[in-house]
């Protein structure tokens, strides 16, 4: 990965398939893709930008602090994550069960939550300016305006 690119989400027989395309410099991509993250693991304050968390079931997971700019979350089951304060810039959490998951004070300008199911989450103090929110379930959500 590298910032200089971005995931593009395509379709293939119905099945999404998210590519990321760009100039980045050498190195590894942490692929948690299709896998299994443990009920309460804690990955606050790491780097984990340009991450493939697509996919990948991390319910009640600790991400707090934690650097997760334009990370592939999309498809991933989310649900009552603690992502407060991050630096989600450009994440992508379309088709996400982020049911109850909490974002308050998080960066996330350009995040995209397409087809995600927000109901319940806490957007307080998060920055949102220029996020995608197409399609998005947003019941019960919390925000402060």
């Amino acid at each position: 990965g590298g910032k200089n690119g971005h995931f593009v989400k395509n379709h293939v027989a119905g099945i999404p398939m998210n590519i990321y395309k760009g100039k980045g410099k050498k190195g590894k991509q942490w692929q948690v893709r299709m896998k299994h993250i443990r009920q309460f693991s804690n990955l606050s304050n790491c780097e984990l930008s340009f991450a493939d968390f697509g996919g990948c079931m991390a319910e009640f997971v600790v991400f707090k602090s934690s650097k997760l700019d334009y990370s592939l979350m999309a498809d991933a089951f989310l649900t009552v994550a603690d992502f407060c304060e991050v630096s989600g810039i450009g994440t992508d959490f379309s088709g996400a069960d982020l049911t109850g998951a909490r974002f308050e004070n998080a960066d996330l300008r350009e995040a995209i939550f397409e087809n995600a199911n927000c109901t319940g989450v806490d957007f307080r103090g998060a920055n949102l300016k220029g996020a995608i929110f197409t399609g998005t379930n947003l019941d019960g959500i919390r925000r402060t305006y």
